[in-house]
């Protein structure tokens, strides 16, 4: 069985970075990709960025426990 790695971690933060946005509102949620460079990359992304426009950010925000992480994105997920 192949040996399975983090591709990305999703990081809350308490408080906002200090950031320019496009909506005027400080970011509450990181997705760090892990280093792969090319169309890997793009790939992973690109399925942060879809799952960003479906309110993964504000889901997560009602998130208190890891299971409630995982599952919110499994209902994320499901909306393919």
């Amino acid at each position: 069985m192949e040996e399975l790695f983090p591709a990305a971690a999703l990081v809350t933060l308490a408080k906002g970075l200090a950031v320019d946005t496009p909506d005027g509102r400080p970011p509450r949620l990181v997705a760090a990709v892990d280093g792969e460079l090319g169309r890997v990359r793009l790939v992973r992304m690109a399925h942060v960025a879809r799952l960003a426009a479906r309110g993964l950010s504000a889901r997560l925000g009602e998130a208190r426990q890891p299971s409630r992480v995982f599952a919110i994105l499994e209902e994320l997920e499901a909306l393919r």
